[in-house]
């Protein structure tokens, strides 16, 4: 029973779909969040420009390092669930 819980190989066809729907759904929460991040952040770094437009130099590269960081958990995402995913 345990082999079956770990490997889902080893499951039978009729089970398999569980795994690509919640697969589906935890890609969707991921990339929403993201998105909700990523405008949180765009959002704060223009309201930071407006009040101190000297501070643009390191601001834009925080700003993209942080954009680049919230991106890249969509990508672990869609990795995690490339490789759980057999066809």
């Amino acid at each position: 029973m345990l082999d079956v819980v770990i490997n889902p190989r080893l499951q039978p066809a009729a089970s398999r779909w569980r795994v690509k729907v919640a697969s589906g759904v935890g890609m969707a929460i991921a990339a929403g969040l993201c998105g909700l991040g990523q405008g949180k952040a765009t959002a704060s770094a223009c309201e930071a420009l407006a009040r101190n437009p000297g501070a643009r130099g390191g601001l834009i590269i925080f700003l993209i390092l942080g954009l680049a960081l919230i991106e890249s958990l969509t990508l672990f995402t869609l990795v995690i669930i490339l490789l759980k995913v057999k066809p």
